[in-house]
């Protein structure tokens, strides 16, 4: 991925699984899509969407399963026609400073800003 001269960034790190309350779910299946939906709300909130992210990284404990929880919870959150960003997931022995979270996803996304009419 390539960002182009003067792209606004928006850097996470450290987004869960929570609930809007701050529980964690138990299940692996609700935390993973939880964190898209956390990350969802970030990238709202900094007038941003999952078409202008550039990197995903993705942490899961042995207590996740990839390939039936995380890849289709991300698959789900962003479409699954999404061309998307580069992403890597990383297998983990935890998650610090939260107790009980099987995944942990951080992004970097770029917004470009339209170039000026001469």
């Amino acid at each position: 991925m390539e960002v182009p001269p003067n792209a606004t960034l928006l850097f996470t790190a450290g987004i869960v699984g929570t609930r809007e309350d701050g529980s964690l779910p138990d299940s692996s299946a609700e935390q993973c899509e939880r964190v898209f939906e956390n990350l969802r709300l970030v990238l709202q909130e900094a007038g941003l969407g999952w078409d202008d992210c550039v990197k995903m990284m993705m942490y899961f404990t042995d207590g996740c399963d990839p390939g039936n929880d995380l890849q289709p919870a991300r698959a789900r959150a962003v479409g699954e026609g999404w061309a998307g960003c580069a992403a890597t997931a990383l297998g983990v022995r935890g998650i610090v400073g939260a107790p009980g979270a099987v995944v942990q996803v951080e992004l970097i996304a770029a917004k470009c800003e339209p170039a000026a009419a001469l």
